[in-house]
């Protein structure tokens, strides 16, 4: 899922381990906001989508009234994530942009 495509991440190629959560497809479908408290507990602070760097995370609401899908900025106006029922792609962020609530970066964390 899209929680464990970050978390791998993060962990490869910035050597920053984010502790997981409990998750079940039941929470994603009933609405449950899985991604907000976790991103304040892992030290990201919120940032603008106009002012990205690689390796923030670009958080939106995939059909949805809370945050319950993430991605990482790669840079160079490509994004990876990892919908449900696929595999994980790189995409230009352009495509998803419109719908992303917000974004969130480690690069404040203490």
């Amino acid at each position: 899922d899209c929680l464990a495509l970050l978390r791998d991440w993060f962990l490869h190629e910035k050597e920053i381990y984010l502790e997981d959560f409990p998750r079940e497809m039941a929470d994603i479908e009933n609405d449950v906001d899985m991604y907000m408290p976790n991103v304040k507990a892992w030290g990201f602070e919120l940032v603008d989508t106009d002012s990205l760097e690689p390796g923030d995370v670009l958080l939106w609401r995939a059909k949805s009234t809370v945050v319950n899908h993430a991605g990482i900025y790669l840079g160079d106006g490509l994004m990876i994530h990892h919908l449900r029922g696929g595999l994980s792609a790189r995409q230009p962020v352009s495509v998803w942009l419109p719908h992303m609530t917000l974004a969130a970066s480690a690069r404040y964390a203490k």
